[in-house]
């Protein structure tokens, strides 16, 4: 009933349930059908359902303008968003935690930090008490704008003041560290954690060796994922792509596909991405022969290109039109 694409089924039921039941909505049962509506985008007709809601004698709460303004945020319409914010303060509707982190994270996403910030510190003033989600959201924000010293500070706070920081923020500041080039700053935070026993997900080693790959240390990354297995973690496809693209970065083209058949002796197969990493490495290498035939094998398996390979393809063949004759045939279908 609640599948998206199915909200005028769901509009009629509940008509029925008023007329033929006499069973009158609740302010509930409108805030699950305005929160399907945001969710397919159709933000507009949410709020004439809101206003038919108003109608029906229900007056919306804290959760109907908080579903609304996140789906305006969704939408990128943060004018929109930021209206329904004003509206809950005259209609004397106390915003909480949940009202300013959706609010922060659609500024966050657009890249307005000063308005992102200004409502970050208005929380406190309110008396309200920022969470995990919030901090993280801003953490993620600054890094995405180039602000590594109020991340710096941000990240004091949380530690001395704020709610603890969990793997996810802690993962957000290893991205950010490693996207601008600071990999001590990312080792010396990566190494506390792995100290004090708090890293045991494999998707955390992911981003640390993925990370090192993209700062040319691979030998690092490489360390990394070797001990993985004696510390109880089995990596996963996307860990095993990460390392092929490493090796793939540096042109260790016989490396890389030792990996690849490694873990499929391990029974991990790899998928679309990890034979595109593998190919678009031999392309910026203009190793045409030995991708054409890591091309056959690909498409054998029914994979197919990605945007990055078919735009590396098409560089490739302007230089070097007899390359277009090379590529096989793919299939129409894909192996995700």
């Amino acid at each position: 009933m609640r599948k998206l694409g199915q909200w005028e089924k769901v509009r009629n039921f509940v008509s029925e349930m008023a007329v033929n039941l006499n069973i009158c909505p609740d302010v509930c049962t409108f805030n699950i059908m305005i929160d399907g509506l945001c969710k397919e985008g159709k933000v507009t007709d949410a709020e004439e359902f809101m206003k038919h809601m108003v109608r029906k004698g229900e007056e919306p709460d804290i959760i109907t303008y908080n579903t609304i303004m996140d789906g305006y945020c969704l939408c990128g319409q943060l004018d929109e968003a930021k209206r329904t914010f004003d509206i809950m303060i005259d209609k004397c509707i106390e915003h909480d935690i949940f009202s300013y982190s959706i609010l922060i994270n659609g500024y966050c996403k657009k890249n307005k930090l000063a308005e992102a910030m200004q409502l970050f510190c208005e929380i406190s003033q309110k008396g309200l008490k920022s969470n995990i989600v919030t901090y993280t959201t801003i953490l993620q924000g600054l890094f995405a704008v180039g602000r590594i010293g109020d991340v710096e500070k941000i990240y004091a706070e949380m530690l001395s003041t704020g709610p603890e920081p969990d793997i996810h923020t802690h993962s957000v500041l290893l991205k950010g560290y490693f996207m601008y080039g600071l990999v001590e700053e990312a080792m010396s935070l990566f190494k506390k954690l792995e100290g004090k026993r708090e890293v045991t997900n494999i998707a955390f080693y992911c981003v640390v060796t993925n990370g090192l790959c993209k700062n040319g240390k691979l030998e690092e990354a490489h360390a990394i994922f070797e001990k993985l297995s004696f510390i109880g973690l089995l990596p996963n496809v996307r860990t095993y792509t990460v390392m092929i693209n490493g090796f793939c970065l540096k042109a260790l083209f016989d490396e890389a596909k030792d990996i690849l058949r490694k873990m499929e002796d391990r029974g991990c197969f790899p998928n679309n991405v990890t034979y595109n990493v593998i190919v678009q490495g031999f392309l910026r290498y203009n190793k045409i022969s030995e991708m054409t035939s890591f091309m056959t094998e690909m498409v054998g398996r029914g994979f197919s290109f990605d945007a990055t390979t078919t735009e590396l393809l098409v560089k490739i063949i302007r230089k070097n039109p007899s390359v277009l004759h090379m590529i096989p045939e793919l299939h129409s279908g894909k192996k995700q």
